[in-house]
């Protein structure tokens, strides 16, 4: 059981420590961006990568070219053979909001009025990807090379966009179309298992779930990418006990 929280989940997928990497690479693979067909667009290499049940999952930080200011989401590619040619098709993640930032720098204090009740304490981290968000209690951040004077405020992240991107080609494999399966849900969300997870709801009346939306082995895929930041999370390395002699 563990907590998503979507800053930590960033800070361990941009630390190259928690990656593999690939000497070669793998690319050029094709995407499209539109529900429409459209003509491909490439990502030229890919060579960060973790591996869930034998398959090399590519990791990429995904910046908001508009609006740099933003969180990055990350994707998590699986390069796909269709009709000869390598597609990139990957999972999602990201924050689901118009006003997102991030503060660069280490932050050493934060301010978190709720309520009209404040709760102040101290944290550290070498992430260089600080807070956002949307619509929710305000959060004040001092970077530690900053006076009191540079405070920023920001509003924390509420809801995590999430979907898994399929490369849709023609028959001409130059144009083509994409296809989401979605299931965005809440970030500070308590997990006991990823595949009950309750996607937020869109057009559609019933309720879905993460085991609803998707296959075996994409939940056991999603499940890995999900809970692996959290696994170690508490201090980094794990504790062995030592059997006492009686």
């Amino acid at each position: 059981m563990f907590v998503f929280d979507y800053l930590t989940f960033l800070d361990y997928y941009t630390n190259d420590k928690n990656l593999q990497t690939d000497a070669i690479g793998v690319g050029p693979l094709y995407y499209f961006v539109n529900k429409k067909d459209t003509p491909a667009k490439n990502v030229n290499m890919l060579n960060k990568y973790i591996i869930v049940n034998g398959v090399k999952i590519y990791v990429k930080t995904h910046y908001n070219k508009r609006h740099p200011e933003r969180i990055p989401a990350v994707l998590f590619t699986i390069p796909t053979i269709i009709n000869n040619e390598l597609y990139d098709v990957h999972y999602h993640f990201g924050v689901n909001s118009e006003s997102d930032k991030f503060i660069l720098g280490k932050v050493t204090s934060e301010v978190i009025i709720q309520n009209k009740q404040s709760r102040k304490y101290t944290k550290r981290t070498k992430s260089k990807y600080k807070f956002s968000i949307k619509n929710a209690n305000k959060l004040n951040i001092l970077d530690d090379s900053s006076s009191i004077s540079d405070i920023e405020t920001i509003k924390p992240i509420e809801e995590i966009y999430f979907h898994k991107t399929i490369q849709v080609p023609s028959t001409n494999n130059m144009i083509g179309h994409i296809e989401h399966k979605s299931c965005k849900f809440n970030n500070n969300i308590t997990i006991d298992n990823v595949y009950n997870i309750i996607c937020n709801p869109e057009k559609e009346l019933n309720t879905k779930t993460m085991e609803s939306s998707f296959l075996l082995n994409e939940l056991e895929q999603i499940r890995e990418i999900i809970s692996r930041p959290f696994k170690h999370h508490r201090g980094g390395k794990r504790r062995t006990l030592r059997k006492r002699k009686n």
